[in-house]
């Protein structure tokens, strides 16, 4: 943990870039301005039920998921806690506040299992955006996926009934697939998915244990499988 000189960044870059420039905040980086950014960044490992940040706190740099997983959350006035988001390996999440008028995290960050994570400096970062307007490009893209995935999300939420959430958030998991059984992984533990949605982990086994027994998908350990796609779209 700490802030990398310049011999380790070039190793760490080595080892590591590839992975980052799968992922869009980076593609468009040049070995220059990556290995820039690199040097000024942070390798973090948090245990379970550490935060990085906390609701509130000044806001001076965004993620990257390595490994594990991160809840983003805020604390209600009652005390209550409200999922936001869950952050899962290779994603970011922080990032759209390097252009806010606040510089407060409007939520806190906890890991929901042992995670490392790369930190970097949103006022780097913006350098980097001045001097490449590809880059820039990216972004926005990037902010504007993000703001569909929120409408998505108040969309499941509006829905009062806990069936047509959990069917909801399962068809989310294989937009784009058009396999005709797709498959995919719960990315975290059914109670975190249960948070996000808004109701009882208990309401969630319920729904997906009677998915399961009407043939509508079949699932091992976290692997989940659609077996019935039309029935699924239109279970009730």
């Amino acid at each position: 943990m700490g802030m990398l000189k310049k011999e380790d960044a070039m190793q760490f870059q080595k080892i590591h870039g590839q992975l980052l420039r799968r992922h869009h905040l980076f593609s468009a980086l040049s070995d220059m301005e990556l290995e820039k950014l690199m040097c000024g960044s942070r390798v973090i490992s948090v245990g379970k039920g550490e935060f990085l940040f906390q609701q509130n706190e000044e806001a001076r740099n965004f993620y990257f998921v390595v490994s594990g997983c991160i809840k983003l959350f805020r604390t209600l006035p009652d005390g209550t806690e409200k999922i936001i988001e869950l952050v899962a390996t290779n994603q970011t999440f922080a990032e759209a506040l390097m252009f806010a008028s606040q510089t407060f995290y409007p939520v806190s960050s906890q890991a929901v299992e042992p995670a490392e994570l790369f930190s970097f400096s949103n006022l780097d970062y913006v350098a980097l955006l001045k001097s490449n307007p590809n880059l820039s490009m990216v972004l926005m893209a990037d902010l504007s996926r993000r703001l569909r995935m929120r409408l998505n999300e108040i969309e499941v939420l509006s829905l009062k009934n806990s069936t047509h959430r959990v069917v909801r958030y399962l068809i989310t998991q294989f937009v784009g697939s058009d396999a005709e059984y797709p498959q995919f992984e719960l990315p975290v533990a059914k109670r975190l998915i249960a948070g996000q949605l808004a109701i009882q982990p208990e309401t969630f086994s319920r729904i997906i244990h009677r998915l399961k027994e009407e043939g509508i998908i079949a699932m091992k350990g976290k692997e989940v499988t659609v077996l019935d796609r039309k029935a699924l779209a239109s279970y009730e």
